[in-house]
């Protein structure tokens, strides 16, 4: 079950302006992996209920906090740092 959600989120994110919009809910503190999980039980028909996901956000948010924030505020440091680097631009 692992693999069909990884393939339906890859093909989402694929989709013309999914990843722009993902990267501006992500930048606007969405879990965006959360997000297309949600998508994903969606089209496979499974109800969606205010108890169903918070224990999912509890489940990820370990993940979230220790591996997906510090990634993505190094990857902005990195971006900016490149940007007023004279020898890359």
């Amino acid at each position: 079950m692992r693999d069909a959600l990884w393939e339906f989120a890859l093909n989402l994110y694929a989709l013309p302006g999914v990843a722009d919009d993902c990267l501006v809910l992500q930048a606007q503190g969405e879990d965006v992996c959360l997000l297309l999980c949600l998508c994903w039980l969606e089209r496979r028909g499974i109800a969606r209920s205010t108890r169903a996901v918070e224990q999912l956000r509890e489940l990820a948010s370990p993940w979230q906090n220790e591996v997906i924030t510090p990634l993505r505020l190094l990857r902005q440091q990195w971006r900016d740092a490149a940007q007023r680097d004279e020898r890359l631009t």
